[in-house]
């Protein structure tokens, strides 16, 4: 697979994995496993079906669900959560269902350990941006 945003190895080998410290739980998805995707997520972007593809053994269990800003998205944790799972990720600052009010702003100048939250009782979700010598930002549903 070739992925030109990486500033090393932009050829690489894609391969997913889930792993569980906890429990037996543990695999690589296959092909025939990709090939039989169920109709619910035909609807969701490429890289979500991927992540809901290879936590689907996980499904209903109450487990968290963490991931970096590749994969993460607002609705992908809103999917998980349908999903049964919690999950926890930083999310890209441009992603487009970041609550932007939780957003430190790149133009401003902050000092380090500067932060921003926001809680939302109605999506189950709290975000927080906060600085570190960068913006940073994170999303996580509960």
């Amino acid at each position: 697979m070739y992925n030109p945003t990486k500033p090393t190895g932009k050829y690489h080998f894609q391969l997913y994995v889930v792993c569980c410290s906890t429990s037996a739980t543990k695999g690589v998805i296959g092909s025939e496993e990709v090939q039989a995707l169920s109709n619910e997520l035909d609807q969701v972007s490429t890289i979500r079906q991927h992540v809901l593809e290879v936590v689907r053994p996980l499904f209903g269990t109450s487990r968290v669900v963490n991931m970096d800003n590749y994969y993460c998205s607002v609705q992908l944790l809103q999917a998980l959560r349908l999903k049964g799972l919690y999950a926890c990720g930083t999310v890209r600052n441009n992603s487009k269902h970041f609550p932007r009010h939780a957003m430190l702003d790149k133009r401003d100048k902050c000092s380090r350990g500067e932060m921003r939250y926001a809680v939302s009782v109605e999506q189950k979700m709290v975000a927080a941006s906060w600085c570190d010598g960068s913006i940073n930002s994170q999303s996580q549903r509960v």
